[in-house]
């Protein structure tokens, strides 16, 4: 990732994996497109793994989460009401309370793949000045939006930020067949895994 700053991804844990093409990705897709069956296995799984590494992601904020703010759609026709990952995140009864709307896109902006750039997002309807927040993204490809809007928030006086995608996308024909994520997509999937 061209200028992000390095630590900003040791403060990324993915959900899962999901191979492009493949069953996990092609729900990805179909969330995005805002099938109600896909929302719900997302939000089951959102709100499991929450749970299960609660400890895990306070620790890395130095406490509790105050805020959950999802990657603003860098589509400038959709607020912050119609994003995909806020309506999953209003289905956690455990967490829609944190939910906040952190950040939004700049309309005219654009984010190249592996660039870094905050400047792409500014301020939501919620201030985050002195917040805990876990951002949450949900298909990983380059890290270009996440690494920038995790940046943004730090910039608005954020505390601490901790990136948490739904999945990382990988490509076996990029990866090879022996790096950690393909086993990963191998392997049975747990809630408990925490891929650090």
């Amino acid at each position: 990732m061209r200028s992000a700053p390095d630590a900003l991804s040791s403060i990324t844990v993915p959900m899962s994996v999901a191979a492009s093409p493949g069953p996990w990705y092609r729900r990805l897709v179909g969330y995005k497109n805002n099938n109600a069956d896909d929302h719900t296995s997302i939000a089951a799984l959102s709100t499991a793994y929450i749970e299960a590494h609660k400890h895990r992601i306070e620790a890395i904020l130095h406490g509790s989460i105050e805020h959950i703010v999802v990657v603003p759609s860098s589509r400038a026709d959709r607020p912050f009401a119609s994003q995909p990952l806020a309506n999953v995140i209003r289905r956690s009864r455990p967490f829609r309370a944190l939910l906040a709307d952190g950040l939004s896109w700049v309309p005219s902006a654009s984010l190249a793949r592996a660039t870094y750039d905050p400047e792409v997002f500014r301020e939501g309807g919620d201030l985050v000045s002195g917040k805990r927040v876990l951002l949450l993204e949900d298909l990983w490809v380059s890290g270009s939006h996440p690494l920038s809007a995790a940046g943004k928030l730090l910039a608005l006086g954020a505390s601490a930020v901790m990136i948490l995608p739904v999945a990382r996308e990988v490509s076996v024909d990029f990866c090879g067949p022996s790096h950690p994520y393909i086993i990963a997509m191998e392997s049975a999937y747990s809630v408990d895994h925490w891929p650090r």
